[in-house]
């Protein structure tokens, strides 16, 4: 199974328990991908997180949402 698909039924199990509203699907999205990128890149350092989430974006946007 696919990382993200992982990801995201951690996300839909969270929204089942939680008594609040679920979470935005774009904050999910972004959650994904920093996850993502923490794990490729094995860093903390927010410039290397951000060139390896897998997304279409300029890894200089990416920063910038970090």
């Amino acid at each position: 199974m696919h990382i993200l698909t992982r990801i995201e039924k951690i996300f839909e199990k969270l929204d089942n328990l939680s008594n609040n509203r679920p979470m935005h699907l774009s904050r999910k999205k972004f959650v994904s991908l920093f996850v993502m990128g923490l794990i490729r890149s094995r860093s903390v350092q927010f410039p290397e997180i951000a060139s390896q989430m897998p997304n279409q974006t300029k890894m200089e946007y990416n920063h910038i949402r970090i």
